[in-house]
């Protein structure tokens, strides 16, 4: 049961008048998700037509697109709106989306088993464990240099 009942020669102007307290339905789907879109004010961008949002509200309010065509607004307004937001519809059937290649490629380079997990941890434990030993080493060079730049500007010095 819609919670604004349908009437055909319910009055637009007066329906715009009063579109914000017009109640939403639960029983609608995503309802909730159409509640807190519209509370956080992030529902309509500035282009949206106070006919458009009244269409889409009277939708979360229950009303069919039928008859939300009788009385004079725009089903397709609220099929706009649910395709911009598109978390407030289900998932058509078909063939899902093509991923990016970034993420792709990102998804092959995932190990397919735990035995090629423990194995590329292991080599990538190695290699920075190879680079704590270059790096030390490097270190112990600056350090010598260091030390012989000091005697070097401490006998100039003396």
């Amino acid at each position: 049961m819609a919670t604004l009942p349908f009437d055909p020669e319910l009055d637009i102007g007066e329906l715009l008048k009063e579109m914000e307290s017009i109640p939403v339905d639960a029983a609608v789907p995503y309802s909730e998700d159409f509640k807190r879109l519209v509370q956080s004010g992030k529902a309509w961008g500035p282009q949206a037509s106070a006919e458009s949002k009244l269409a889409t509200r009277l939708f979360y309010a229950g009303w069919t697109t039928q008859q939300i065509d009788q009385v004079g607004l725009k089903s397709k307004n609220v099929e706009n709106f649910r395709r911009k937001h598109k978390h407030l519809v289900q998932a058509r059937p078909g063939r899902p989306p093509k991923l990016p290649n970034s993420v792709a490629e990102q998804l092959n380079a995932i190990p397919k088993s735990n035995a090629d997990f423990a194995k590329e941890l292991e080599e990538t434990r190695r290699a920075l464990e190879q680079t704590i030993e270059t790096a030390q080493a490097e270190l112990k060079v600056v350090n010598e240099a260091l030390e012989l730049f000091n005697k070097l500007l401490n006998s100039r010095g003396t």
